[in-house]
């Protein structure tokens, strides 16, 4: 039983590298497949269907409860972390504030100017050769709810 087997995968080599270092440290030999042709070509990750970490098959029992705790561990270091960024809010909201911008739907702050021209000015340009300069209508797109708004200082 000396295959290789599959127990994890991830998008590009650097992250699977922090599990393949994991699983040496234990004693468990690791191979990194297609970990070479990404990094020669990130694009190809979601075609070839990314690193895969393969051990023996007399090791996957061991290397899934080590895979299970590498992410318990990389799950945990998130909540931390968006705790830390949870503090650190206020002041965020306080500069989104001061621009003035609210969702009217959701009331978040979290809103984007949309700076897409209008379609009749990109028609203008392709009929007339020139560019009509219009003062437009400020919109606004939120990621919180993903409503696209006028804000009512701008109607």
């Amino acid at each position: 039983m000396n295959d290789w087997v599959t127990i994890a995968t991830f998008t590009y080599p650097h992250q699977a590298a922090l599990l393949s270092s994991k699983l040496e440290s234990e004693g468990i030999e690791c191979y990194l497949k297609d970990g070479n042709m990404i990094s020669a070509n990130p694009f190809y990750s979601n075609a070839i269907g990314g690193v895969k970490i393969q051990v023996r098959g007399n090791d996957v029992e061991r290397g899934n409860r080590i895979v299970e705790e590498f992410y318990k561990h990389l799950n945990s270091e998130d909540e931390e972390e968006s705790e830390i960024l949870q503090e650190d809010k206020p002041d965020e909201i306080a500069e989104q504030v001061k621009d003035g911008v609210k969702c009217p739907n959701c009331g978040s702050f979290e809103v984007h100017q949309d700076k897409t021209p209008a379609l009749f000015k990109i028609i203008a340009v392709i009929l007339l050769g020139i560019p009509l300069i219009f003062p437009g209508r400020k919109k606004y797109h939120c990621f919180n709810c993903g409503a696209n708004f006028v804000p009512e200082k701008a109607k």
